[in-house]
């Protein structure tokens, strides 16, 4: 019977072992496993967001590991928060930069004309060249030679600038016409510029005049 009663108690010790066992290794967020639905290893689920680099610190008289920023930063690398773009945009971080497409427009003989799209290079021998390109492929070439700076300076006086329709020279300026552009605005550090010009010029053939009066350019970066 003593024997009976030795046995049973050492079960039911071995038993509340195993179950106190169990009990106490339930899930956690720092038990190196992907585990209660954590979508990562300790993150995500009901643990701290994957990808969060999250500062800690122990609590004095606390075995238990407390979060300091889990909000992310204007700097983290990572669109977060209420951002519009990484680190920018939104009610805390800076606003993200706005990119201004560069227009071109003029009127040539009388006639509205706008470029759909406009291309500036910068020469090997410093030459600025500024092409406008319209819907109906015709173009406007504006070459600068002068000094790179806001001011008014005479347009190619060596026939460069060009008013080309269907991709076939239609007109060049000449010397002694009308071949000036101005720029309003020259921001060598950004590469971008904005200004006006007009310019009369002949065609290849036959020689009649084409007026491009009212020309504009705004945020043309070279």
């Amino acid at each position: 019977m003593k024997d009976f009663i030795f046995k049973s108690s050492l079960f039911f010790a071995v038993f509340a072992l195993v179950i106190f066992s169990a009990c106490s290794s339930e899930p956690t967020c720092t038990d190196g496993e992907q585990n209660q639905f954590e979508t990562g290893i300790d993150c995500g689920g009901p643990c701290t967001a994957c990808g969060v680099v999250v500062d800690t610190t122990t609590m004095p008289n606390d075995t238990t590991t407390t979060p300091i920023d889990t909000t992310g930063t204007c700097s983290d690398g990572i669109m977060n928060q209420d951002e519009t773009g990484v680190d920018c945009g939104g009610a805390t971080c800076e606003a993200c930069d706005v990119v201004i497409p560069a227009t071109m427009s003029a009127e040539v003989n009388g006639v509205a004309w706008a470029a759909a799209t406009v291309v500036v290079s910068e020469g090997l021998d410093g030459d600025l060249v500024i092409n406008g390109i319209a819907a109906d492929l015709s173009v406007i070439s504006l070459v600068h030679t002068g000094e790179f700076a806001v001011g008014t300076y005479d347009l190619d006086m060596n026939l460069a600038s060009t008013y080309t329709l269907d991709s076939q020279a239609f007109c060049t300026s000449t010397n002694g016409t009308t071949a000036t552009i101005t720029f309003t605005a020259f921001d060598t550090t950004e590469r971008i510029v904005s200004g006006n010009f007009v310019f009369n010029c002949s065609e290849t053939a036959g020689g009649e005049v084409t007026e491009i009066l009212l020309g504009q350019f705004a945020n043309a970066t070279y």
